[in-house]
């Protein structure tokens, strides 16, 4: 079995982090996630959790250096070179290029989680976006237009992120495993 890095990306509140544990814990795969180191960074640097001061701290780092965000997100999940390993929160292009070099000479395949605004709606007020103009003053940062614009077309595989967690995982699990995982 070939290692593998999979990417989860999609909108806030689609189920990135629920269904990322799930599959790390089906494969037996380390599981990381950008939003767990950000907020890490954040705390050791005493920063507020706020979602506008993540975002912040979150473009950052990107901008500061996008190979070693990926590869320090990945180290903080205890991922080794030529391990497999499941990260999500993936939010640029240029994360996906990067974490297609960490995974040689395996793979790298991103699965985008796809969810209706009306149905992200009900899922966000216990993440502090109550309403919809929020929700698009949210997506408007640096840090979420590649989310809305650019990740879903370069997805290996989009998913129906309003379907149960047990058939998404069923669902990303099969298809990892038919490309030699």
């Amino acid at each position: 079995m070939k290692p593998m890095v999979l990417g989860l990306a999609g909108r806030k509140g689609s189920g990135k982090s629920t269904l990322g544990k799930a599959i790390a814990e089906e494969l037996g795969w380390p599981y990381a996630g950008f939003g767990a180191y950000v907020r890490s960074i954040a705390a050791k640097r005493g920063l507020p959790q706020s979602l506008d001061a993540l975002q912040r701290l979150g473009a950052a780092l990107l901008e500061e250096d996008c190979a070693k965000l990926c590869a320090d997100c990945l180290v903080y999940s205890g991922w080794r070179p030529g391990q497999s390993v499941v990260v999500e929160g993936v939010r640029h292009v240029e994360a996906v290029d990067e974490l297609r070099a960490l995974a040689a000479p395996g793979r790298f395949m991103l699965i985008f989680i796809a969810v209706p605004e009306d149905e992200l709606l009900t899922r966000l007020p216990e993440k502090g976006i109550m309403d919809a103009d929020t929700l698009r003053k949210f997506e408007a940062h640096s840090t979420e237009v590649d989310v809305k614009s650019k990740l879903k077309a370069v997805a290996d595989r989009v998913v129906n992120g309003t379907r149960p967690v047990s058939d998404l995982l069923h669902e990303i699990t099969a298809y990892v495993w038919s490309m030699g995982a």
